[in-house]
């Protein structure tokens, strides 16, 4: 197990990805956390940011930006 201060040392060094998509309104949706978003299932937004489809029912990948807490 991990003391409290270790996780906070370990949380510290980590950067935070914020993905952008477009939504098939042409609203642009930016996201931290796939796993816990509920726009697409977590495949097809993975899929999008990785290159692999171009569009998922109407979606599409904007960017990517790394961000330090």
């Amino acid at each position: 197990k991990r003391t409290p201060e270790q996780l906070q040392r370990m949380s510290e060094g980590v950067a935070k990805i914020i993905y952008t998509f477009k939504s098939p309104d042409g609203e642009i949706i930016s996201v931290r956390n796939l796993s816990k978003c509920t726009l697409l299932p977590y495949g097809a937004m993975r899929n999008l940011y990785r290159g692999k489809t171009k569009e998922h029912k109407g979606w599409t990948f904007v960017g990517s930006e790394k961000v330090k807490r």
